[in-house]
């Protein structure tokens, strides 16, 4: 279940980043990058 929120997230959060980045998103992103 974690697996799929942080694809769901990935994706929606591609978009919602540009948009208002957000620390969080932020962070998780450059985790998830790296």
């Amino acid at each position: 279940m974690k697996e799929d929120k942080e694809e769901l997230e990935s994706q929606e959060g591609s978009q919602s980043t540009r948009e208002t980045p957000s620390e969080e998103e932020q962070a998780q992103k450059q985790s998830g990058m790296e």
